[in-house]
């Protein structure tokens, strides 16, 4: 099944995300009911989203019918629309939408011609016939195993902008090449020669898995408003990552924990946790007095007050993004010597 594949239903579905408020539309909306009516710069000041992004936010919730447009003194003036009106349409909207796509889902599941088999072929590939922009996603194991690829192409064929390159960097022992797309996957050794042996797995589900994992563990759920404020100096972002689970215990009995993957983000101030685009909690970094690492692999990190009393610990097991696809490489590896 190629990425032409049902573009209805699969424009349908990824279209959920376009039902509700984004972040910058909620914050906007929100100061809007507590202002009651006011000028963009002021809604602005109130929501803190930047002057440069209030007035696209405000047209946004305009068209979503979220807020009306005034004019006072020949100055434009927001007033929002009752909560009661505005959810009640965005409920409405979504379930019409919803029961659509459900309806072309279960048409999808009876539909088995569509359906191809898997397919793993070992090939020999001519490099300078390659052509790696057919490509999503280029992975090699170090950045030389890339370096020893690249040097054998034409260099009109060379990866493009549209291209990912990744590198697991810190995996050298098992020198590999992975070529990903959302229906074939390639992976062959670091070329010696202008020839390589190749496996070739053609098949929409494998794809699919793989091209999920490395979303997943390499691009973060951090929000789009942090990375603006990194992106514009205002805060300095000196770490971004995955961790497999966090506890944070704080000596007033509360307690936060995820025992599941979650993104974090360590600033020169604060190192924050982010699950579905929320920011909880956010840990002021001068009360960090000591980090810990673990036999296991965790990391315990201890905060004392400006009396040195221990006021939280936080145990965290942060995860290497190369570990996944390190163990797809090496059964990949080990299937193809069967």
């Amino acid at each position: 099944m190629s990425k032409s594949a049902y573009p209805g239903l699969v424009e349908a579905l990824s279209s959920f995300k376009d039902y509700g408020f984004t972040q910058l539309q909620a914050a906007a909306y929100i100061a809007i009911l507590k202002l009651g009516e006011d000028t963009g710069s002021a809604i602005a000041k109130e929501s803190g989203i930047n002057r440069s992004k209030i007035y696209d936010t405000l047209n946004q919730l305009e068209e979503m019918g979220a807020v009306r447009v005034i004019s006072r003194e020949n100055r434009p003036r927001y007033v929002a629309i009752n909560p009661d009106k505005v959810f009640g349409d965005i409920l409405n909207n979504f379930t019409i939408h919803l029961d659509n796509s459900k309806t072309k889902l279960m048409s999808v599941i009876t539909d088995q011609v569509n359906v191809d088999p898997v397919t793993m072929t070992i090939t020999t590939l001519k490099l300078k016939n390659l052509n790696v922009n057919e490509y999503d996603y280029l992975i090699s194991s170090s950045v030389k195993s890339r370096g020893k690829f690249l040097e054998q192409l034409k260099k009109d064929i060379l990866p493009g902008y549209n291209v990912k390159i990744l590198d697991l960097n810190d995996f050298v022992n098992l020198g590999l090449v992975m070529l990903l797309n959302d229906d074939e996957v390639l992976i062959f050794p670091t070329p010696t020669g202008s020839t390589v042996t190749a496996i070739k797995l053609e098949d929409v589900n494998i794809s699919k898995f793989m091209l999920g994992i490395i979303e997943s563990w390499w691009l973060n759920d951090i929000p789009e408003y942090i990375s603006d404020e990194i992106n514009a100096g205002n805060m300095i972002g000196l770490h971004v990552g995955k961790t497999l689970s966090m506890r944070y215990q704080l000596k007033d009995g509360r307690d936060y924990a995820f025992d599941r993957p979650v993104s974090y983000l360590i600033t020169d101030t604060h190192i924050s946790f982010f699950y579905e685009g929320q920011e909880n909690p956010k840990i002021n970094l001068r009360f960090l007095k000591d980090v810990v690492n673990l036999e296991d692999g965790g990391m315990n990190l201890v905060f004392r007050n400006f009396e040195n009393k221990l006021i939280g610990e936080l145990l965290m097991y942060p995860v290497e993004k190369s570990i996944f696809l390190k163990n797809i490489l090496l059964m990949v590896a080990r299937l193809a010597n069967k």
